[in-house]
């Protein structure tokens, strides 16, 4: 259902009037194509010149995290995002990172819709 603007256009996200008490649709994840858009949009990049890994400085920023976090996550075995070791230097994956990202977004907190 679409809502309607102020001015008479269409808007494609439906008001919070239209959607409450009905259950959110269960596969509601973004597809991979868009998460990433997103990453290469948060990144300053299109999606056509995204490079293939990131940084650690740069998967913290698509994240919203700090480096340290990740450097965290790494040594405690926390958050599996899937990381590559060369020497000193950890680079991420973007296609691991997109799939980390859509298997982590959730459209409710709870189970069973149980309040």
């Amino acid at each position: 259902m679409q809502a309607t603007k102020a001015n008479g256009q269409t808007c494609p996200i439906a008001s919070a009037r239209q959607t409450m008490g009905k259950p959110a649709p269960v596969n509601a994840s973004p597809s991979l194509e868009t998460i990433l858009t997103n990453i290469a949009h948060d990144l300053g990049y299109t999606r056509q010149t995204l490079p293939s890994t990131l940084s650690n400085k740069q998967t913290a920023k698509v994240l919203h995290v700090v480096p340290d976090t990740l450097a965290l996550w790494r040594s405690k075995g926390r958050e599996h995002v899937s990381y590559q070791k060369t020497g000193r230097y950890i680079r991420y994956s973007v296609q691991s990172l997109a799939e980390y990202i859509q298997t982590h977004t959730y459209t409710q907190t709870t189970k069973g819709g149980d309040v």
